[in-house]
Protein backbone atom coordinates (compact mmCIF):
# COMPACT_ATOMS: atom_id res chain seq x y z
CA UNK A 1 0.00 0.00 0.00
CA UNK A 2 1.25 3.47 -0.78
CA UNK A 3 2.79 5.42 2.05
CA UNK A 4 0.70 8.11 3.39
CA UNK A 5 2.04 12.06 2.72
CA UNK A 6 2.26 14.19 5.70
CA UNK A 7 4.63 17.17 5.30
CA UNK A 8 7.67 18.89 3.55
CA UNK A 9 9.37 21.27 4.96
CA UNK A 10 11.85 23.41 2.90
CA UNK A 11 14.52 24.32 4.50
CA UNK A 12 16.72 27.44 4.27
CA UNK A 13 19.28 28.55 6.97
CA UNK A 14 22.68 31.26 7.60
CA UNK A 15 21.45 33.56 5.24
CA UNK A 16 23.75 35.79 6.77
CA UNK A 17 22.58 39.17 5.38
CA UNK A 18 24.36 42.42 6.15
CA UNK A 19 24.65 45.72 4.53
CA UNK A 20 26.86 45.87 1.54
CA UNK A 21 30.25 47.41 2.34
CA UNK A 22 30.18 46.79 5.63
CA UNK A 23 32.90 44.73 7.45
CA UNK A 24 35.83 42.77 5.37
CA UNK A 25 34.89 42.59 1.58
CA UNK A 26 36.53 39.65 -0.76
CA UNK A 27 39.94 41.27 -1.14
CA UNK A 28 40.40 42.17 2.77
CA UNK A 29 39.40 38.53 3.60
CA UNK A 30 41.56 37.34 1.75
CA UNK A 31 44.39 39.46 2.95
CA UNK A 32 43.73 38.93 6.43
CA UNK A 33 43.54 35.59 6.43
CA UNK A 34 47.00 35.04 4.30
CA UNK A 35 49.14 37.37 6.39
CA UNK A 36 47.71 35.99 9.51
CA UNK A 37 48.06 32.46 8.11
CA UNK A 38 51.95 33.25 8.46
CA UNK A 39 52.07 34.10 11.78
CA UNK A 40 49.70 30.91 13.46
CA UNK A 41 49.70 27.67 13.01
CA UNK A 42 45.85 27.22 13.01
CA UNK A 43 45.54 28.82 9.44
CA UNK A 44 42.29 27.21 8.81
CA UNK A 45 40.94 28.91 12.09
CA UNK A 46 41.64 32.30 10.97
CA UNK A 47 39.98 31.23 7.35
CA UNK A 48 36.95 30.14 9.36
CA UNK A 49 36.88 33.57 11.47
CA UNK A 50 37.54 35.96 8.42
CA UNK A 51 34.32 34.21 6.87
CA UNK A 52 32.53 34.61 9.93
CA UNK A 53 31.97 38.69 9.20
CA UNK A 54 30.45 38.03 5.73
CA UNK A 55 27.78 39.07 4.81
CA UNK A 56 25.39 37.42 2.18
CA UNK A 57 25.39 37.04 -1.68
CA UNK A 58 22.49 38.88 -3.56
CA UNK A 59 22.91 37.02 -6.06
CA UNK A 60 22.46 33.74 -4.61
CA UNK A 61 19.49 35.50 -2.85
CA UNK A 62 17.48 35.80 -6.33
CA UNK A 63 18.60 32.47 -7.31
CA UNK A 64 17.09 30.79 -3.78
CA UNK A 65 13.93 32.52 -4.30
CA UNK A 66 14.01 31.19 -7.99
CA UNK A 67 14.59 27.73 -7.15
CA UNK A 68 12.31 27.40 -4.21
CA UNK A 69 9.75 28.77 -5.73
CA UNK A 70 9.59 26.67 -9.05
CA UNK A 71 10.22 23.47 -7.06
CA UNK A 72 7.29 23.93 -5.02
CA UNK A 73 5.11 24.90 -7.78
CA UNK A 74 6.19 22.31 -10.34
CA UNK A 75 6.17 19.64 -7.88
CA UNK A 76 2.80 18.13 -7.33
CA UNK A 77 0.84 19.96 -4.01
CA UNK A 78 1.45 18.35 -0.63
CA UNK A 79 -0.91 17.93 1.99
CA UNK A 80 1.08 20.51 4.04
CA UNK A 81 4.39 22.64 3.17
CA UNK A 82 5.98 25.04 5.51
CA UNK A 83 9.35 26.83 4.79
CA UNK A 84 11.64 26.98 7.84
CA UNK A 85 14.56 29.31 8.35
CA UNK A 86 16.95 27.66 11.13
CA UNK A 87 18.44 30.81 12.47
CA UNK A 88 21.52 33.18 11.46
CA UNK A 89 19.77 35.67 9.40
CA UNK A 90 22.19 38.25 9.91
CA UNK A 91 25.75 38.42 10.26
CA UNK A 92 26.10 41.33 12.63
CA UNK A 93 22.78 41.05 14.77
CA UNK A 94 21.24 44.58 13.24
CA UNK A 95 17.34 44.73 12.90
CA UNK A 96 17.77 46.26 9.08
CA UNK A 97 19.40 42.67 8.33
CA UNK A 98 16.91 40.86 10.00
CA UNK A 99 13.50 42.44 8.91
CA UNK A 100 16.27 42.37 4.59
CA UNK A 101 16.31 38.37 5.96
CA UNK A 102 12.46 38.10 7.29
CA UNK A 103 11.18 39.61 3.84
CA UNK A 104 13.10 37.48 1.74
CA UNK A 105 12.03 34.23 3.37
CA UNK A 106 8.76 35.54 3.62
CA UNK A 107 8.52 36.61 -0.43
CA UNK A 108 9.75 33.24 -0.87
CA UNK A 109 6.68 31.64 0.57
CA UNK A 110 4.18 33.84 -0.45
CA UNK A 111 5.62 33.55 -4.09
CA UNK A 112 5.44 29.43 -3.43
CA UNK A 113 1.76 30.08 -2.24
CA UNK A 114 3.23 28.25 1.34
CA UNK A 115 1.91 29.50 4.54
CA UNK A 116 4.16 32.86 6.51
CA UNK A 117 7.91 30.97 7.47
CA UNK A 118 8.70 29.93 10.69
CA UNK A 119 11.69 31.50 12.06
CA UNK A 120 14.10 30.30 14.98
CA UNK A 121 16.99 32.85 15.50
CA UNK A 122 20.87 31.35 14.92
CA UNK A 123 24.08 32.76 17.52
CA UNK A 124 24.82 35.85 15.13
CA UNK A 125 21.15 37.16 15.38
CA UNK A 126 22.31 38.19 19.00
CA UNK A 127 25.26 39.96 18.12
CA UNK A 128 25.21 43.64 19.43
CA UNK A 129 23.78 45.53 15.88
CA UNK A 130 26.43 47.35 14.99
CA UNK A 131 27.68 46.21 11.62
CA UNK A 132 31.84 46.36 10.83
CA UNK A 133 33.18 47.85 13.53
CA UNK A 134 35.41 45.98 16.64
CA UNK A 135 32.08 46.73 19.21
CA UNK A 136 30.39 44.58 16.81
CA UNK A 137 32.00 41.42 17.64
CA UNK A 138 30.64 39.90 20.93
CA UNK A 139 33.21 39.68 22.61
CA UNK A 140 34.03 43.05 22.86
CA UNK A 141 30.03 44.07 24.10
CA UNK A 142 29.63 44.14 27.60
CA UNK A 143 26.78 41.99 29.27
CA UNK A 144 24.36 44.78 29.64
CA UNK A 145 24.48 46.06 26.35
CA UNK A 146 23.56 42.25 24.79
CA UNK A 147 20.91 42.14 27.56
CA UNK A 148 19.42 44.76 26.23
CA UNK A 149 20.37 43.69 22.23
CA UNK A 150 18.54 40.14 22.97
CA UNK A 151 15.44 42.00 24.96
CA UNK A 152 15.32 44.00 21.20
CA UNK A 153 15.52 40.97 18.97
CA UNK A 154 12.48 38.94 20.71
CA UNK A 155 10.13 41.72 21.46
CA UNK A 156 10.48 42.80 17.78
CA UNK A 157 10.77 39.78 15.92
CA UNK A 158 9.83 36.67 18.48
CA UNK A 159 7.06 38.96 20.64
CA UNK A 160 5.21 37.11 23.38
CA UNK A 161 6.87 33.71 21.85
CA UNK A 162 8.60 31.15 24.86
CA UNK A 163 10.63 28.84 24.21
CA UNK A 164 10.36 26.08 23.53
CA UNK A 165 8.03 27.02 20.60
CA UNK A 166 5.39 23.82 20.55
CA UNK A 167 3.67 23.29 18.60
CA UNK A 168 4.59 25.08 15.80
CA UNK A 169 3.08 22.86 12.88
CA UNK A 170 0.97 19.45 13.95
CA UNK A 171 -0.13 16.82 11.09
CA UNK A 172 -2.57 14.16 12.15
CA UNK A 173 -1.53 10.62 11.45
CA UNK A 174 -3.46 7.47 10.93
CA UNK A 175 -4.94 6.06 14.41
CA UNK A 176 -5.09 9.40 15.63
CA UNK A 177 -1.41 10.07 16.44
CA UNK A 178 0.02 13.83 15.28
CA UNK A 179 3.27 14.46 13.69
CA UNK A 180 4.51 17.86 15.42
CA UNK A 181 7.28 20.41 14.34
CA UNK A 182 8.71 22.22 17.71
CA UNK A 183 12.05 24.06 18.21
CA UNK A 184 14.38 24.79 21.06
CA UNK A 185 16.51 27.54 20.88
CA UNK A 186 20.58 26.39 21.31
CA UNK A 187 22.09 30.34 21.86
CA UNK A 188 24.37 31.14 24.45
CA UNK A 189 23.88 34.72 25.79
CA UNK A 190 27.14 35.57 27.40
CA UNK A 191 30.03 37.72 25.53
CA UNK A 192 32.73 35.02 25.52
CA UNK A 193 30.36 32.06 24.94
CA UNK A 194 28.61 33.07 21.91
CA UNK A 195 32.01 35.07 20.12
CA UNK A 196 33.10 31.24 19.83
CA UNK A 197 29.89 30.13 18.90
CA UNK A 198 29.71 28.08 21.74
CA UNK A 199 25.78 26.27 21.55
CA UNK A 200 23.61 25.49 24.76
CA UNK A 201 20.12 24.65 25.38
CA UNK A 202 19.06 26.19 28.86
CA UNK A 203 16.75 28.54 30.72
CA UNK A 204 14.42 31.04 28.82
CA UNK A 205 14.95 35.07 29.12
CA UNK A 206 16.93 33.90 31.97
CA UNK A 207 19.15 37.64 31.43
CA UNK A 208 15.48 39.61 32.08
CA UNK A 209 13.78 36.69 34.51
CA UNK A 210 16.30 34.93 36.41
CA UNK A 211 16.35 31.97 36.49
CA UNK A 212 13.78 31.85 33.56
CA UNK A 213 11.77 28.59 32.36
CA UNK A 214 14.46 25.29 31.73
CA UNK A 215 13.71 24.72 27.90
CA UNK A 216 14.44 20.74 28.23
CA UNK A 217 12.34 20.50 31.57
CA UNK A 218 9.41 22.69 29.45
CA UNK A 219 9.76 20.14 26.41
CA UNK A 220 9.08 16.94 28.95
CA UNK A 221 5.56 18.73 29.69
CA UNK A 222 4.96 20.17 26.49
CA UNK A 223 5.72 16.58 24.33
CA UNK A 224 2.94 14.17 23.90
CA UNK A 225 3.19 10.64 24.69
CA UNK A 226 2.55 9.24 21.21
CA UNK A 227 3.74 12.22 19.25
CA UNK A 228 6.00 11.56 16.29
CA UNK A 229 7.84 15.11 16.60
CA UNK A 230 10.90 17.49 14.32
CA UNK A 231 12.85 19.80 15.86
CA UNK A 232 14.47 22.73 14.74
CA UNK A 233 17.50 23.77 15.96
CA UNK A 234 19.86 26.07 15.12
CA UNK A 235 23.35 24.05 16.45
CA UNK A 236 22.85 20.67 15.46
CA UNK A 237 22.43 17.74 18.47
CA UNK A 238 25.06 15.64 16.97
CA UNK A 239 28.22 17.48 16.06
CA UNK A 240 31.27 15.21 14.88
CA UNK A 241 32.17 17.62 12.04
CA UNK A 242 35.24 20.33 11.68
CA UNK A 243 34.76 22.00 14.71
CA UNK A 244 34.46 18.92 17.18
CA UNK A 245 38.00 17.76 15.83
CA UNK A 246 39.30 21.13 16.88
CA UNK A 247 37.99 20.76 20.26
CA UNK A 248 39.39 17.74 20.94
CA UNK A 249 42.92 18.54 19.65
CA UNK A 250 42.89 21.59 21.74
CA UNK A 251 42.05 19.95 24.80
CA UNK A 252 44.93 17.41 24.36
CA UNK A 253 46.32 15.49 26.84
CA UNK A 254 45.66 18.26 29.64
CA UNK A 255 41.68 18.04 31.37
CA UNK A 256 39.37 20.43 30.49
CA UNK A 257 39.50 23.92 32.29
CA UNK A 258 36.22 23.90 34.20
CA UNK A 259 33.47 26.57 32.96
CA UNK A 260 35.75 27.35 29.24
CA UNK A 261 32.86 25.98 26.59
CA UNK A 262 33.99 24.43 23.52
CA UNK A 263 33.69 26.59 20.43
CA UNK A 264 31.10 25.94 17.72
CA UNK A 265 29.15 23.00 19.05
CA UNK A 266 26.20 22.09 21.18
CA UNK A 267 28.11 21.97 24.80
CA UNK A 268 24.93 19.94 26.58
CA UNK A 269 24.12 17.98 23.36
CA UNK A 270 24.30 14.94 25.69
CA UNK A 271 21.31 16.13 27.88
CA UNK A 272 19.20 17.41 24.71
CA UNK A 273 19.71 14.17 23.24
CA UNK A 274 18.44 12.31 26.31
CA UNK A 275 15.30 14.49 26.57
CA UNK A 276 14.46 13.71 22.97
CA UNK A 277 15.32 9.95 22.92
CA UNK A 278 12.65 10.07 26.04
CA UNK A 279 10.95 7.62 26.65
CA UNK A 280 8.57 8.29 25.32
CA UNK A 281 10.51 9.72 22.46
CA UNK A 282 10.07 13.33 21.50
CA UNK A 283 12.09 13.60 18.11
CA UNK A 284 12.66 11.86 15.51
CA UNK A 285 14.43 14.06 13.42
CA UNK A 286 16.56 16.87 14.57
CA UNK A 287 17.07 20.03 11.74
CA UNK A 288 19.95 22.18 12.30
CA UNK A 289 21.78 25.11 10.42
CA UNK A 290 24.98 26.78 11.85
CA UNK A 291 27.47 24.60 10.29
CA UNK A 292 27.20 26.01 7.05
CA UNK A 293 27.66 22.12 5.93
CA UNK A 294 24.96 19.42 4.40
CA UNK A 295 24.69 16.83 6.94
CA UNK A 296 24.91 13.59 6.30
CA UNK A 297 26.74 14.29 3.32
CA UNK A 298 24.65 13.62 0.19
CA UNK A 299 23.91 9.87 -0.65
CA UNK A 300 25.43 8.50 2.76
CA UNK A 301 21.95 6.77 3.85
CA UNK A 302 20.98 3.42 3.82
CA UNK A 303 17.59 3.72 3.38
CA UNK A 304 16.93 2.71 6.88
CA UNK A 305 17.75 4.47 10.06
CA UNK A 306 21.03 6.08 10.04
CA UNK A 307 23.97 4.36 9.86
CA UNK A 308 26.50 5.31 11.33
CA UNK A 309 24.16 6.56 14.08
CA UNK A 310 24.37 10.06 15.39
CA UNK A 311 25.41 10.36 18.64
CA UNK A 312 24.07 11.37 21.21
CA UNK A 313 20.84 10.57 19.08
CA UNK A 314 19.74 7.06 19.21
CA UNK A 315 19.87 4.74 16.75
CA UNK A 316 16.30 5.98 16.02
CA UNK A 317 16.77 9.32 15.37
CA UNK A 318 18.31 11.42 12.49
CA UNK A 319 20.45 14.72 12.70
CA UNK A 320 19.53 16.59 8.92
CA UNK A 321 21.37 19.85 9.10
CA UNK A 322 21.87 22.16 6.11
CA UNK A 323 24.78 24.67 4.82
CA UNK A 324 24.66 28.01 4.15
CA UNK A 325 22.10 29.27 1.86
CA UNK A 326 24.05 32.57 0.66
CA UNK A 327 26.49 34.16 3.25
CA UNK A 328 29.33 35.17 0.91
CA UNK A 329 32.03 32.73 0.12
CA UNK A 330 36.08 33.06 -0.69
CA UNK A 331 39.11 30.98 -1.23
CA UNK A 332 39.47 28.80 -3.66
CA UNK A 333 37.28 25.73 -2.29
CA UNK A 334 34.20 27.87 -1.05
CA UNK A 335 31.74 26.10 0.46
CA UNK A 336 28.01 25.23 -1.63
CA UNK A 337 24.90 27.46 -1.09
CA UNK A 338 22.37 24.75 -0.32
CA UNK A 339 18.34 24.45 0.91
CA UNK A 340 16.97 21.30 1.30
CA UNK A 341 13.52 19.48 0.63
CA UNK A 342 12.60 17.56 3.44
CA UNK A 343 9.45 14.84 2.81
CA UNK A 344 8.20 12.76 5.51
CA UNK A 345 5.56 9.73 5.15
CA UNK A 346 4.22 7.10 7.50
CA UNK A 347 3.02 3.60 6.51
CA UNK A 348 -0.75 2.82 6.70
CA UNK A 349 -0.52 1.46 10.29
CA UNK A 350 1.85 4.83 11.30
CA UNK A 351 4.51 2.19 12.23
CA UNK A 352 7.31 3.67 10.50
CA UNK A 353 8.28 7.14 9.45
CA UNK A 354 10.08 7.79 5.79
CA UNK A 355 11.82 10.93 5.40
CA UNK A 356 13.56 12.23 1.83
CA UNK A 357 15.70 14.67 1.29
CA UNK A 358 15.83 16.46 -2.21
CA UNK A 359 19.58 18.55 -1.83
CA UNK A 360 20.00 21.57 -4.05
CA UNK A 361 23.40 22.99 -4.53
CA UNK A 362 25.14 26.56 -6.11
CA UNK A 363 28.57 25.19 -6.44
CA UNK A 364 31.59 27.65 -6.60
CA UNK A 365 29.71 30.72 -6.76
CA UNK A 366 28.37 29.93 -10.50
CA UNK A 367 24.62 30.80 -11.24
CA UNK A 368 21.89 28.39 -10.41
CA UNK A 369 20.84 26.27 -7.27
CA UNK A 370 21.23 22.01 -8.77
CA UNK A 371 19.69 18.94 -7.58
CA UNK A 372 22.79 17.40 -6.16
CA UNK A 373 21.61 13.82 -6.59
CA UNK A 374 21.24 14.50 -10.57
CA UNK A 375 21.23 17.68 -11.86
CA UNK A 376 18.57 17.17 -14.85
CA UNK A 377 15.71 16.04 -12.29
CA UNK A 378 14.66 18.32 -9.76
CA UNK A 379 12.62 15.75 -7.64
CA UNK A 380 15.71 13.47 -7.47
CA UNK A 381 15.91 11.58 -3.79
CA UNK A 382 19.17 12.19 -2.35
CA UNK A 383 18.52 9.93 0.85
CA UNK A 384 15.70 8.00 2.26
CA UNK A 385 15.77 7.20 5.95
CA UNK A 386 12.68 5.16 7.67
CA UNK A 387 12.62 5.52 11.56
CA UNK A 388 10.10 3.33 13.52
CA UNK A 389 7.28 5.30 15.30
Amino acid sequence: MADVELLRLIQITDLHCAKRGVGFDVQARNLFRRVLSRLVVAAPIVKKLATGTAGHNPAAWRELRTSIVNHVRTNPPWRDTRLVVTGDLSTWGDDDSILKARKLAEKIANDAGLQEPIFIYGNHDVWPGRPGVLGGFPLFASAADLDVRRSALRQQHFAGVPWPRHPLVQVGLPGGRNLVVFAVSTIEHQTLQNAIASGRVSADRFWERAPGTDQLTALVGACGATDVGIVLTHHPVHGDGWWAAVNRAAAGPLPPVQGLPAAHILSNAPDVGATLAGPPQRAHAVLSGHTHETFPSVGQSTGAAPQPPHPPLTGNQVQLTAGTASQLQFGPQPKPHTWQCLRFYCDQAATRLKIERIVFERQNNLPGFLPVADSNDPQAVADTWELTI
